[in-house]
């Protein structure tokens, strides 16, 4: 009996490995990275995402959000999803591909102004986040990166486009797991989550 334990045991963790990021069930076309301790984010020819920070609560006054709405003392998690090669090439590169988290999508934070402004609480500490051109933009731009949500609010996926020494990034904020988010997360995440599309460029004014 001890041995055909040990037989389920070893084909289940074969079969079933467990995902690179807790809080990520899946991603397609995306790479998972280790949260980086120091310095600049790497850079790669596909799209990467890391965890940032988990279980932080939601700060009463709020941090401005590009989507979504969150109560005060709400439980979230953070996702730095960027795409940032290591050519500065002027020719345009694009990267693409899908990601699902385990709670739903709750707010998504996109501009320059609002990703500096959310840093010191959501990034991960000893990150060098930083450059005129990190972000998404809008519709106005030449080389539009697009996204959408679905899978009932836990699913996005991403188009990401480039060039020069600017980079896409979209900070990624869900309800923290296994705790409960609140009714009003949950609204919020039903609202735009079957669908929500958002044309957008990759420089910040």
């Amino acid at each position: 009996m001890q041995a055909l334990k040990l037989s389920i045991v070893i084909l289940t963790s074969v079969l079933i490995p467990a995902p690179a990021l807790a809080g990520i069930l899946s991603t397609i076309g995306i790479t998972q990275i280790s949260t980086p301790t120091q310095g600049n984010l790497p850079t790669a020819d596909t799209i990467q995402v890391f965890e940032e920070t988990t279980d932080v609560a939601f700060p009463d006054g709020g941090i401005a959000l590009n989507a979504g709405k969150i109560a005060p003392g709400t439980l979230v998690d953070s996702y730095n999803i960027y795409f940032d090669t290591e050519s500065n090439s002027d020719s345009w590169k694009t990267a693409s591909g899908s990601i699902s988290f385990s709670s739903p999508i709750v707010g998504l934070i996109w501009s320059r102004r609002n990703l500096e402004a959310s840093d010191a609480l959501f990034g991960a500490a000893g990150v060098s986040y930083g450059g005129n051109w990190r972000g998404l933009e809008s519709e106005d731009r030449q080389g539009l990166s697009d996204f959408f949500i679905s899978g009932g609010g836990n699913t996005l996926d991403l188009s990401f486009n480039i060039r020069g020494t600017g980079y896409d990034e979209l900070r990624v904020l869900t309800a923290a797991a296994p705790e409960p988010f609140t009714i009003l997360g949950a609204a919020t995440a039903l609202g735009f989550g079957f669908f929500f599309k958002k044309r957008l460029s990759q420089k910040q004014k």
